[in-house]
């Protein structure tokens, strides 16, 4: 029994070790090489309550691959027209596209500009599109924003839909690169899904030492939050890399009315005169003391001048 609880304490250390490695693998002075004993540890002190099963696709999530950050990659970035395609590598298939459009149109055409594109990506199920925010504001900076997650399929149809309500102005395409994230999160479960299965083992073998079945179920429901955790963020990955975001601004502010500025002086009259007369009065208020200092001052030097002529 208990050469039983010493093994089960020796795994759960050994897996805070492994698994909490794989969290820190981007900072500073940690190495694979630590990762990879405490692995290995962990497997060779459960091969006496299973056989090891063998390890695959050790070169597809190699623990010396390149864990940097995901960094951006521009695709393209100038005003093209409505109907400019990017074209996905079919060779990565772990790029996250954004694209950014904006369309300068009429005001009076922002608020029905923006209701349009959103219902057009409601109605698309085909494309499994989901409008993400809008936004509609109004006065001297108004403008209109439709934030989009559709399939690629589909971007074309709401880029070209939002075109037809102006002129494309900027039109610019950007690609995430997430496989280093992707890797990262597959071989976290992978680890965590081969240590629960070691703790299921050990569980079946500790119904008869109550405080290590204690200890081993205990350990058990902490790895499956864990393993619920990590798949959360593949399902989240996988669908950012499936679908893409278009973000489409619609800006009115180079086809302003004639009289539009006009018309924003006239209503904001009142307020600069009130603004005016609020500043008039602050600036008395500071000129007050030094009038009581500076008007004696002048009178005794003119005193002193006059004096001084007469002599």
């Amino acid at each position: 029994m208990d050469s039983e609880e010493t093994d089960i304490e020796h795994f759960m250390y050994l897996r805070s070790g492994t698994i909490d490695g794989l969290h820190r693998r981007g900072q500073p002075g940690m190495r694979y090489p630590t990762v990879q004993l405490s692995l290995i540890a962990v497997l060779a002190l459960c091969s006496g309550c299973a056989k090891q099963p063998q390890r695959e696709n050790d070169g597809q999530y190699g623990l010396g691959a390149n864990w940097a950050d995901p960094h951006m990659m521009a695709v393209k970035s100038s005003p093209p027209p409505a109907n400019a395609t990017i074209k996905r590598s079919s060779s990565n298939a772990t790029l996250a596209y954004e694209h950014t459009l904006t369309v300068d149109t009429d005001e009076s055409v922002v608020p029905s500009a923006v209701k349009h594109v959103s219902t057009l990506c409601t109605n698309d199920r085909k494309n499994n599109c989901e409008v993400l925010a809008t936004s509609v504001s109004k006065g001297e900076y108004g403008s209109g924003n439709v934030r989009l997650r559709i399939n690629p399929a589909g971007v074309d149809a709401i880029i070209a839909a939002a075109a037809a309500e102006g002129t494309i102005s900027r039109r610019e395409t950007t690609a995430e690169d997430l496989s280093d994230a992707i890797t990262d999160t597959d071989t976290r479960m992978k680890m965590l899904t081969t240590y629960r299965d070691r703790l299921q083992a050990l569980e079946s073998q500790s119904k008869s030492n109550i405080d290590a079945l204690i200890k081993v179920t205990s350990e058990l429901a902490s790895v499956q939050s864990d393993i619920e955790r990590a798949t959360g963020e593949s399902e989240t990955q996988r669908q950012r890399v499936n679908t893409e975001i278009v973000q489409v601004g619609f800006d009115p502010h180079r086809r302003q009315a004639f009289w539009r500025p006009i018309r924003e002086a006239l209503e904001s009259f009142a307020s600069s005169l009130s603004a005016g007369i609020a500043s008039a009065i602050v600036g008395v208020a500071f000129l007050l003391p030094w009038l009581v200092i500076a008007v004696p001052a002048f009178v005794l030097a003119c005193v002193v001048w006059r004096r001084t002529r007469s002599r």
